[in-house]
């Protein structure tokens, strides 16, 4: 699907109806994310006290605005991603006693192909993702 800002917006629009944590979220359409190599961005912010579950470690995130860069050429797919992004909590992993973040965690892909079935069963997407194949076209 090609850039338009529009169809962008009802895509949100439509999740938001599924998502109450998508509320707060709006676009930004820009033509490139400055001091990245990122096509898309979820402005995230944490709150509340970390809570543990093994070696892992959450804490809930709200969402602000998602940023899309116009010459992405599958901006859909990247909406998506983003998405599943604002309804993801933030997670970090303790390896050799030091925490770093996991931002595809199984949490994230969970979310991601259940975002992508929605988003075929609704025809925005003319693809069904197995979870395989949606971490392979992820990685692209």
């Amino acid at each position: 699907m090609s850039f338009n800002k529009k169809n962008i917006e009802e895509i949100l629009k439509f999740y938001k109806g599924i998502y109450k944590e998508l509320e707060p979220v709006h676009i930004k359409i820009l033509p490139e994310i400055k001091n990245t190599n990122c096509i898309g961005r979820c402005n995230l912010e944490t709150y509340g006290d970390f809570i543990f579950v093994g070696k892992m470690r959450y804490k809930k995130t709200k969402a602000n605005y998602i940023e899309l860069t116009q010459s992405d050429k599958n901006i859909t797919f990247t909406l998506l991603h983003e998405i599943s992004h604002a309804i993801t909590p933030y997670y970090e992993r303790k390896v050799k006693n030091e925490w770093i973040i996991v931002d595809h965690s199984d949490k994230f892909y969970k979310n991601f192909l259940e975002i992508t079935k929605i988003a075929y069963d609704n025809k925005i997407i003319d693809k069904e993702y197995s979870l395989e194949i949606l971490k392979r076209e992820d990685a692209k």
